[in-house]
């Protein structure tokens, strides 16, 4: 459903790393060096039917439903369980990806007229990407636990302002720190472990289905299962070393090793003098400005990226982190630099 901005950016899960130095549930598959992975797998194990999936801005294109009322301003995905019978059955939402949850909700009950998301859980998976699953009810997990992919967050339900849905969760994918007013990704396919193997949804429930977007409303969703590999601990880059200089008027080199990698991501924070801190470049409620990352796509020959239109003589402190074929690495340490 349509909510209010939260405050899910990226300080916040900045300071739940800081908070709670990465600890982990004792014998889970976790790793405190290694926490993240995409966030690839589909959420719900249980059968269920497809609702709303999408932007606002525009109907399903596969015969949805137009999500307007549902997803103004995101790309988000209605998963809505199916009854056995005349009930439905008790259906657990999992963990697309492993991740350090940043955010919990769950003490709302549903409550008609409010554009709540309910209860939800909020999954951090590096690099500023955040899963986000609402609308749940018994959920297990705290902010600062880290968890593997297709571990139990909580329950579908309809918490918030769903007072009259049947249970389902909204499954939506943030990018640039996780805010409701950054960036959302379309969702456009998701493994799922069917019989011990890997499958590629939707495209294994029907070959024309090569999108999620491309699936019509109400199409129903066979079980699935965790397994196939998702509880393992990700294998992915060690937290990376970064160097930052500047050389002319608003211009800042930030450099890192050779090592090989599909993908580097600089994150950048602004020093205000009004209050003593770091903070982002600048608010989310201003469209025209970045919120501070920048996506590097590299291979061993790029090793720096320039950053342009900083502010001269101002304070700022930048960060990386890297990817691999599984997932993004730790941030490195900040580096400060004072702009020319």
């Amino acid at each position: 459903m349509k909510r209010p901005v939260r405050t899910l950016l990226v300080v916040v899960a900045a300071a739940a790393l800081a908070a709670v130095g990465l600890s982990a549930p004792a014998g889970a598959a976790t790793s405190s060096s290694h926490p993240y992975s995409d966030p690839v797998w589909f959420p719900v194990h249980v059968a269920t039917r497809v609702g709303c999936i999408g932007p606002g801005s525009a109907p399903n294109p596969g015969g949805g439903k137009t999500c307007a009322a549902d997803h103004a301003g995101y790309f988000g995905m209605n998963i809505n369980v199916v009854p056995s019978g005349s009930t439905y059955p008790t259906a657990g939402i999992y963990a697309a990806g492993a991740g350090l949850v940043i955010g919990v909700v769950s003490n709302l009950a549903c409550t008609a007229g409010t554009t709540s998301a309910g209860n939800y859980v909020a999954v951090s998976h590096g690099a500023g990407v955040v899963t986000m699953y609402e609308h749940l009810r018994s959920i297990p997990v705290k902010t600062g636990q880290l968890v593997t992919a297709g571990q139990l967050l909580g329950y579908a339900s309809n918490t918030g302002s769903s007072c009259s849905a049947k249970p389902y969760t909204d499954f939506v994918i943030r990018v640039d720190g996780g805010g409701y007013q950054d960036k959302t990704k379309a969702i456009t396919t998701l493994k799922a472990c069917v019989g011990g193997k890997t499958q590629s949804w939707p495209s294994a429930i029907k070959s024309s289905y090569t999108s999620w977007i491309k699936v019509p409303y109400l199409t129903a969703i066979p079980t699935s299962a965790t397994g196939c590999g998702q509880t393992t601990a990700p294998v992915t880059y060690s937290k990376p070393g970064v160097k930052a200089s500047s050389t002319s008027a608003g211009h800042v080199t930030v450099s890192w090793s050779s090592t090989h990698a599909t993908g580097t991501e600089i994150q950048e924070m602004i020093f205000r003098p009004s209050t003593g801190k770091y903070d982002v470049p600048c608010s989310g409620n201003i469209s025209s400005c970045s919120v501070g990352y920048t996506n590097v796509p590299t291979t061993t020959t790029v090793v720096s990226k320039t950053l342009t239109g900083l502010i001269s003589k101002r304070k700022y402190e930048f960060r990386i982190t890297r990817r691999n074929a599984v997932g993004w690495s730790l941030w490195s340490s900040w580096v400060v630099v004072t702009v020319k």
